[in-house]
């Protein structure tokens, strides 16, 4: 029967063993050593595992802030926590073990563990947070420290690590014995004694006046570990990363909207525990210009593309032969009228409230057309009050455009009626145009509001 139980137990935890990217996890031996959770989103980090050991043992799981089971909400620092929990009237014990990758700390003279936790237990519980160890692959795990506080802030440990070896594991290890159960880790690391761990600012702000909220700030250590990368999303003006060692950095941080801000060879030290950021704005230029020319009525329909619509955004202005004679446009087009014969260039850039993009321009030409027989177009009665009757000589859809005397659109739809109403009722008193088009002609003519 002793035997039977050994081999069902064995099986269990065979069975409940979780682990991520153990094949070539090589033992690191980089140091100082960091992990915040941050860069496998909300899954183990690689070359990590954990053991649940009892049925019903929960995992640890990676939550994404802010959390609304979790206290405190947030994480110590960016945006992920490592968390476990458990919640159960009954009192058979059960636990996980979260273990870290396998460290070389046989060069290490004094090598330190730190890290912050908060947990929330019953008054009557006896459930704990502990961090054991091992120094071989077959060694027992040895108890380094327990913790059974009652704590909803962020508390900071370190802890010195006896024994170094060339094999070296932690673990974290949450026991539950009734109740309900809360563990939170964050911002772990493996350093030296007397290694400077400073809380490092970087201020963040933006030439358009939107706030940074959202960047993604990352510092990157310049010494070849691989695993010290700091990287959280700003508030509304930076970050803060409570835990950054002494040395050189690479700074990246981008935002939607603007270009992306990099420092290399950042110098972090204790005389300097803040950096100041300004994103610039994208001042992206319109795109794919293009003409179309009614050379019997000298009058061109001026069209581009622009992909960015941020929140700075104030509209475009519109250019020809290199003088502005519309602002604020917000369609992505404008018709020019009353066009001298000859050659022009058309232009337009984007504006937004940090300035504006570089100039779009095109070229072309205007020949005057006496007549346009392609669409014969009536309108009537012009000067129009009320409604104006349309009527042309096609038998196909078209599209239906009128602008004003500045060339701004003001009215757009499709028909393929060859006689219709439109209520120009509501419309400024002036000149305005209108443009009716197919795949194989189109047609342009003025009319006059009253």
């Amino acid at each position: 029967m002793r035997i039977f139980f050994y081999i069902v137990v064995t099986l269990f935890l065979l069975t409940n063993f979780v682990g991520y990217g153990q094949k070539n996890c090589a033992p690191i031996t980089t140091f100082p050593w960091f992990e915040g959770f941050e860069s496998n989103g909300t899954e183990i980090p690689l070359c990590w595992s954990q053991i649940m050991y009892g049925i019903g043992a929960p995992n640890w799981i990676w939550n994404v802030v802010p959390d609304t089971i979790g206290i405190p909400s947030t994480a110590h620092s960016g945006n992920n926590k490592a968390r476990i929990s458990h919640s159960s009237p009954f009192l058979p014990v059960v636990s996980t073990r979260l273990i870290t990758p396998i460290f070389d700390l046989s060069e290490a003279n004094t090598p330190m563990l730190n890290f912050w936790y908060t947990q929330i237990q019953p008054s009557t519980s006896l459930s704990n947070l502990s961090v054991f160890y091992k120094n071989s692959a077959s060694g027992e795990w040895i108890l380094l420290q327990s913790f059974s506080d009652n704590n909803i802030e962020w508390q900071r440990e370190i802890l010195a690590l006896p024994n170094s070896s060339d094999h070296y594991q932690i673990a974290f290890q949450g026991t539950f014995r009734g109740g309900t159960y809360d563990i939170q880790l964050d911002d772990i690391s493996i350093f030296e004694e007397g290694t400077q761990v400073l809380t490092y600012q970087v201020n963040v702000s933006t030439n358009s006046g939107i706030q940074a909220t959202g960047a993604l700030v990352t510092l990157t250590y310049q010494n070849g570990n691989p695993y010290l990368i700091y990287a959280a999303t700003s508030d509304d003006t930076g970050i803060t990363f409570p835990n950054v060692f002494s040395g050189t950095y690479n700074l990246t941080i981008t935002l939607d909207g603007h270009d992306d801000y990099i420092v290399t060879d950042l110098v972090i030290n204790e005389s300097g525990l803040e950096h100041t950021a300004l994103l610039l704005e994208t001042l992206l230029m319109p795109t794919d210009l293009s003409i179309e020319i009614s050379h019997e009525n000298r009058n061109a329909l001026f069209s581009w593309k622009h992909d960015n619509y941020s929140k700075s955004f104030q509209g475009f202005i519109v250019l020809l032969d290199d003088e502005d004679i519309a602002t604020v446009v917000q369609n992505n087009e404008y018709f020019f009228t009353n066009l001298e014969d000859g050659n022009h260039i058309a232009g337009v850039k984007a504006e937004y409230s940090s300035g504006f993009s570089e100039i779009a321009t095109i070229p072309f030409h205007v020949l005057r057309i006496e007549e346009n027989s392609l669409m014969p177009l009536m309108l009537y009665p012009n000067p129009v009050q009320d409604f104006l009757k349309v009527k042309y000589s096609n038998t196909t859809t078209i599209t239906v455009a009128i602008y004003n005397s500045i060339g701004m659109l003001v009215h757009f739809f499709e028909t393929a009626e060859t006689e219709f109403i439109i209520n120009v009722s509501n419309y400024y008193s002036g000149v305005y145009f209108i443009r009716l088009l197919n795949n194989n002609a189109s047609a342009i003519k003025s009319f006059v509001k009253q």
